[in-house]
Order: structure tokens, then sequence, then C-alpha cells
């Protein structure tokens, strides 16, 4: 018989054997075990609160890891999902119980044939594409004088900005606004960079912002654009310039971005300042 459970500490290391072999089912499986380590006590209490089991008559053979995503109510994204390959196409279904009617999910894959069929038999719709390109870096990138600004973002003063620009540049219909708090807990990442955060500035008014990160041990460009009505002005190729030189500065070799592969201007840019795209991922998507 199929069951679901949540993850209890007397379980931890039939979670770590199951999270051992998460690269199998999907490339992009997020490590539970790096968080669980690095976490405190009652970090370590809300990851189990995150995390269902898959059991087949007392063997553990699946796990399901999910977050919470902004502040809108019932919208999620998996971490991770693994289900050993001979139960594939069992009741697998019995994972997704915490979610209820109207749930929204997403989960980023890079995953085989069979993974993919098992995600379109409960449902899940493969919907858009990312890129994910690379650049060397050996020299600095020449930026000309343009008049424009370049300012660092600084905490505790520069948080309602960053969210304010960030909504204006990514507004859609689809994009669940970010609110400050949602800047302050980036902050918190282990990912997040301090001065790493640029604002672009154009006669005074901010019109852009690019930010750095450091993503499995590489810099990683994320949240990078520019306002509506300053775009095709040429301030995308300056802020992005900018922001390799701060990497250039630093030592790093290598910077990596990614992009939509419907966003048609944005990727020309990244492939005219020498990015190459060295992998592509879907992200899936289901309504319960």
């Amino acid at each position: 018989m199929y069951k679901s459970e949540r993850l209890q500490i007397a379980t931890i290391n039939e979670l770590s054997r199951l999270n051992s072999k998460r690269l199998t089912f999907n490339l992009l499986n997020e490590d539970f075990s790096k968080y669980y380590r690095k976490s405190n006590f009652f970090g370590r209490y809300l990851l189990r609160r995150q995390v269902r089991l898959l059991t087949y008559n007392s063997q553990y053979i699946g796990y399901l890891w999910y977050s919470k995503i902004g502040t809108k109510k019932g919208v999620y994204c998996i971490n991770a999902l693994y289900v050993d390959k001979e139960y594939i196409d069992k009741e697998v279904y019995k994972l997704f119980c915490d979610f209820n009617g109207g749930s929204i999910v997403y989960f980023d894959c890079k995953m085989t044939e069979t993974s993919s069929s098992l995600l379109e038999s409960i449902g899940f719709i493969r919907k858009n594409g990312t890129y994910e390109l690379t650049k060397t870096i050996n020299m600095k990138e020449n930026i000309e004088n343009s008049g424009l600004k370049f300012i660092t973002f600084r905490r505790g003063r520069h948080e309602k900005l960053r969210c304010d620009i960030q909504n204006e540049i990514f507004r859609n219909s689809q994009r669940e606004p970010l609110s400050v708090q949602d800047i302050y807990l980036d902050e918190m990442q282990e990912y997040y960079v301090n001065d790493w955060c640029i604002f672009l500035q154009s006669e005074g008014k901010i019109v852009g912002y690019g930010q750095i990160i450091m993503s499995n041990y590489k810099p990683l460009i994320v949240n990078f654009g520019v306002k509506d009505g300053y775009r095709h002005r040429g301030f995308g190729d300056i802020l992005l310039c900018y922001l390799i030189n701060i990497l250039f500065d630093a030592g790093h070799k290598e910077v990596r971005i990614k992009v939509s592969t419907t966003n048609l201007p944005a990727y020309n840019l990244y492939r005219k300042k020498g990015f190459n795209v060295v992998d592509e991922y879907y992200t899936w998507i289901r309504t319960f």
C-alpha cells in the first residue's frame, strides 16, 4: 500500500538516502541535506514541515520538498522531487496532498523523458523555457561616458526603492508583485552578496537594476532589467558591462545569466556581449 507522510527526525536518514539520488530524476533538484545541515533548531523544524515522504509497504521510495512563494496564498515551488524508478508510474500523486484547491505549484526541471511523463500523469503542464548562458571574463568592459550613474544598494536604506523598481521592470499579469519583506528575506540568504546590487540612474531617476548572487559558488546575474520607456537606448548594455566589471575587479573569471527562451531582446544582448548558451530547462506548472 502506498502512503504519504510528513518528514520526522526519525526518518531523516531515509530522506538523506533518497536525496543522494535526486539528480537522476531532475538535474535541478536542490540538495535538502545541505540546507538542513546549515539550519538551526527552528529552521530544521520548518524544513521538515516542507517535506513529504512516499512509502510502499513501509519502504521509503520517494519524497517531495516544497516552499511557499511570496505572500499570496496558495503559491508554491517544488525544490526537489524524487521517486525510485520502479515506482514512478504508481500513486505518486499522494505526495501532493498538502496542496489545497486553487493552489498553484511551479517546478523548474531538466529531467529524463520518464520523469517528464510522471509530471504529465499528475497534471503538470510544461510552460516557460529558460536559457542559461555563461561568459568568460578576461578583461574589463569598456563603458562609454553616457551620463548614467551607478548606485550601490545599501541595507536599511534602499529596500523599498529596490522593491518598486523590480516591480516596475518585471510587471506582468502572471507575476506576483514583490513586497519590501521579500527584499529583507533576500538579504538573509546564503547566496546574497553585499555591494553586488546596483541601481542604474539617468537624469536623477532610477531606470534599471541588476544584481549578482553566488549560486553553487559561481557568480550569477539576476533581477536584471531596465524600465519600459528607457529600453532600446543602450542602458541595458551599459549596466551589464558594469556588473561584469565588478566581477573582474573581484577576481572572477566567469559569470552566468538566465533568460526566458521567449525574451529575444535580452537574449540578443547577452549574445552580443559574449555570453554562450550552456543549458536549457523548463518550468512546469499545475493548479490544484
